[in-house]
């Protein structure tokens, strides 16, 4: 009996049992794929094309890298940045709902979608504090920060004066660093803003003055911080954790398929080929 088992005890059935365990979980998955995600209540919005790969980590845990190609989805490059983050506000979330409006579903944001305030050896595998950016930056809507157009100086006057813009932008940040740090997790964006007598569009000329690449900046209050983004729906479906991220341009889609789809499985490799090995050495059974 499942519930008369402790959570150690849970874990040993999983750990002796991975076979059992990668067949359920790509059952789960189909099930949930098939009757959710391309139900007629298209709760992602109408799927057109997909492609997806189950990859094991952590001594066999498997979970999903999915692309969703969605009908009539805006193209940032051709109809602009409200229509995309209109198009992500429909479909992707990182909102805690209060205790309120919906306990249950509060629980389980909290539990799979809250990313760990101590971060993990996984954090800081390529040398910063944090590889996934948490906490992320609060923000009274959605917006995408990209970097401004590269500029032609003339003289030394002009690159300073893009310098000390640099700087006010940098400042503005760590001022609302700090509020945070301080801040009572009651309070929304808008009040802490208020607060700092700093307007929404002073706050996204401040990201976009430092920014390096595109990216999307969630509508997200001083409790969201540590919160991962999540479709609600599939969340309640599904009830496991989730990443889910509107494509900006087609080369993070290449980069993504290279990247994490189609990378190759190093243990599978080594099995098969000590299997190889082993076969033209005469054993047979392997």
């Amino acid at each position: 009996d499942p519930c008369a088992l402790d959570w150690s005890e849970k874990n040993e059935v999983l750990r002796t049992n991975p076979v059992t365990v990668a067949r359920m979980f790509e059952h789960r998955f189909h099930v949930f794929q098939s009757d959710v995600i391309f139900s007629k209540s298209n709760p992602i919005g109408k799927v057109t094309d997909f492609f997806q790969r189950v990859e094991f980590q952590q001594r066999g845990s498997p979970h999903m890298h999915c692309l969703y190609w969605i009908e009539n989805a805006p193209k940032l490059d051709q109809e602009g940045e409200d229509a995309v983050c209109n198009f992500i506000d429909k479909y992707v979330s990182c909102a805690v709902p209060s205790e309120n409006e919906d306990p249950e579903f509060r629980n389980t944001v909290l539990a799979l979608q809250q990313h760990s305030k101590k971060h993990s050896k996984s954090c800081r595998k390529k040398g910063s504090e944090c590889r996934f950016n948490f906490p992320r930056p609060p923000s009274a809507k959605t917006f995408i920060s990209s970097p401004l157009e590269e500029e032609v100086f003339e003289n030394d006057t002009e690159i300073s004066s893009l310098k000390q813009e640099q700087l006010i932008a940098k400042q503005i940040l760590q001022t609302v660093w700090k509020e945070i740090e301080d801040l009572d997790d009651s309070k929304t964006t808008e009040e802490m803003f208020s607060d700092l007598s700093l307007t929404q569009a002073q706050f996204e000329e401040a990201h976009r003055r430092l920014a390096k690449k595109r990216s999307v900046v969630l509508q997200r209050n001083p409790d969201e911080l540590w919160i991962n983004q999540y479709n609600p729906c599939l969340l309640k479906c599904w009830d496991a954790n989730m990443d889910i991220q509107f494509v900006l341009d087609p080369f993070s889609c290449i980069v993504y398929i290279i990247s994490y789809i189609s990378k190759s499985e190093r243990e599978m490799g080594m099995l098969l080929k000590q299997t190889k090995i082993e076969a033209e050495e005469g054993n047979e059974s392997a």
